[in-house]
């Protein structure tokens, strides 16, 4: 079902000024009509799409927009925002994403509360997760013959590698009202960190995601509760450290021996202990 969105925004006439007070007069008219930023005034420059979004060009913005545009958005709030298209949705979440923007920045930036950001945001990454991530590779974890195909070279000496596996954490805000609150061990009033369980191809591609997990929670045991072991199969090779050392049945572990700067630079596969340099694997938490 194709979300329908109007603008329902009201254009201000322009306000003439004479010359003498064009200083004072022109913050006025500013003030008075803000400039709403979008999609279409960066799409032909792909140095200003990449930077605002992280995406390489303006095709994969478009891209996202039309399956984006295939599914009915449930909105956070349940209310539909109709003030800003659905491509500008997109690029506020994205901007929020790369650029890190604070909520009433946004909100000033695309001429619309702070409550419409919060709503078009949240709304627009559970959407992404859901099309993106569940739809298409929850249950579809590349298969070593799939990887073979982007092999980096690098990474020939172990052709057999399934995924590479590394939990990562992340400090988030305490709310009062977080019902899950107890579950998670408060590193301090105001913030409490978590950890998840991410997987990657070799070629860097993000693969797995595991849900969060309190930061007590050892390695090992968010490997064998998140369900990345059923997807492995007989044959396959997992690179990671020494805590994941809890595969099933004929699945390979290849240890990282050393690590330079958070990035795996040397291996020792548990049959026969032959060292090799592998390339780093970017995770993007």
């Amino acid at each position: 079902m194709t979300l329908q969105v109007r603008d329902r925004r009201k254009k201000k006439p322009m306000v003439p000024v004479r010359a003498e007070d064009e200083g004072a007069d022109s913050h006025a008219a500013a003030a008075q009509t803000p400039s709403t930023l979008s999609f279409s005034q960066i799409s032909s420059d792909p140095v200003k799409v990449q930077y605002l979004t992280g995406l390489p060009d303006a095709a994969t913005v478009l891209f996202l927009e039309a399956l984006l545009s295939r599914f009915e958005l449930r909105y956070h709030y349940d209310w539909t925002v109709q003030c800003v298209p659905l491509v500008d949705q997109l690029l506020l979440t994205l901007m929020r994403l790369k650029l890190n923007y604070r909520h009433t920045d946004l909100g000033i930036k695309f001429n619309c509360s702070k409550a419409t950001v919060v709503n078009t945001f949240t709304t627009i990454i559970q959407a992404l997760y859901d099309i993106l991530y569940v739809g298409m590779l929850e249950n579809n974890i590349p298969s070593t013959a799939k990887n073979q195909t982007s092999l980096p070279d690098c990474f020939k000496p172990f052709p057999s590698c399934r995924i590479v596996l590394n939990c990562i954490k992340v400090s988030v805000c305490n709310r009062e009202t977080l019902a899950a609150q107890g579950r998670f061990d408060n590193q301090s009033k105001r913030r409490t960190t978590l950890k998840a369980l991410v997987g990657a191809a070799p070629n860097g591609v993000i693969t797995f995601i595991s849900d969060l997990y309190g930061e007590s929670v050892s390695d090992r045991e968010i490997t064998a509760d998140c369900g990345i072991l059923q997807h492995l199969r007989p044959g396959d090779t997992v690179m990671a450290d020494e805590g994941f050392a809890i595969l099933p049945e004929g699945v390979s572990l290849n240890v990282s021996s050393s690590v330079v700067g958070g990035q795996f630079t040397q291996t020792t596969t548990d049959s026969s202990h032959r060292p090799g340099v592998v390339c780093s694997v970017p995770f993007r938490g």
